[in-house]
């Protein structure tokens, strides 16, 4: 494993290989959490943090975060039922729902 971070666009595309031309085999929302565990050029290698799902997706599409804040991040959502999250991004801070 390299690192963590989160979705930072709407929807991003998870492919199977890394490329612009390969298969989607899954996407990423905004604020959807992903520990990253590769890197190919622009190319990170995923896994989705939530459903475990595998995949390359473009670095412009990620913010990176240090594996403390991420855990804290995790850590403060205690259940399934919580449903507006807290993300400080580059843009200022800014609230997903679940």
């Amino acid at each position: 494993m390299v690192g963590f971070g989160y979705c930072h666009v709407a929807i991003s595309p998870m492919r199977a290989e890394a490329s612009d031309r390969a298969e989607i085999v899954s996407q990423l929302l905004f604020g959807e959490p992903i520990e990253i565990l590769e890197i190919h050029e622009q190319w990170r290698k995923i896994r989705s943090y939530i459903d475990n799902y595998e995949g390359w997706i473009d670095e412009k599409h990620l913010t990176p975060l240090r594996e403390k804040a991420f855990f804290r991040w995790i850590d403060s959502v205690t259940t399934e039922h919580q449903l507006i999250r807290r993300l400080q991004t580059p843009l200022g801070p800014m609230r997903i729902t679940r």
